[in-house]
């Protein structure tokens, strides 16, 4: 008996899932998931980067958009996209600070900079470009960062890493640039 109700449960589950359109994310407040498949400012497509491509079905966007608590849903599209590196996954969050946040943590996972040109902020968007950079330790990935000091440290952070004076060069504050100098001409000389 338990057996026929638990197999009639399970049948009941996956005709459900059947029935809804699997395509559109559930609406969940004002910014609702729909709204993200068609915001033609977030590139969610990283394999063609182009704007407002559909998302095309996944077992995990599936597993996690079924979730009733708005909030698992959310860290479950996270988790998702960072294990399976789906950065994709992410535009289905509508809160933009988590989407943002799930964007830097899938770029920094694929260590691809193109990634980081969905995050919204600014400041976090420097810190993943930042991140991928030394992730990568290219320093010609540092110039794309908007802000100064960010960029700095970008090419502070590898020129230590690469044992490279030229990256260091590259610094614009004179004092980080004497500091990455003084470190990297301790390490060469001491070889």
């Amino acid at each position: 008996m338990q057996n026929t109700v638990f197999l009639l449960s399970l049948i009941l589950i996956l005709f459900s899932f059947g029935c809804t359109n699997a395509n559109t994310p559930p609406a969940t407040d004002s910014n609702s998931a729909q709204d993200l498949n068609t915001d033609s400012n977030l590139s969610i497509d990283v394999n063609t980067n182009q704007p407002g491509q559909s998302i095309p079905d996944t077992v995990e966007r599936t597993k996690c958009l079924a979730l009733p608590v708005e909030a698992d849903r959310f860290s479950c599209l996270s988790r998702q996209a960072e294990e399976t590196l789906d950065a994709s996954l992410c535009g289905y969050i509508p809160n933009e600070t988590t989407r943002d946040s799930c964007f830097n943590n899938t770029a920094i996972a694929l260590k691809n900079a193109i990634v980081c040109g969905n995050i919204r902020n600014e400041t976090m968007e420097g810190n993943c470009l930042s991140s991928v950079a030394i992730a990568n330790k290219d320093p010609e990935q540092c110039k794309d960062i908007a802000n100064a000091t960010k960029r700095d440290e970008c090419y502070y952070n590898i020129g230590l890493a690469n044992e490279d004076i030229e990256t260091c060069y590259k610094i614009a504050s004179e004092t980080l640039k004497d500091q990455c100098l003084n470190t990297v001409s301790r390490v060469l000389n001491s070889q």
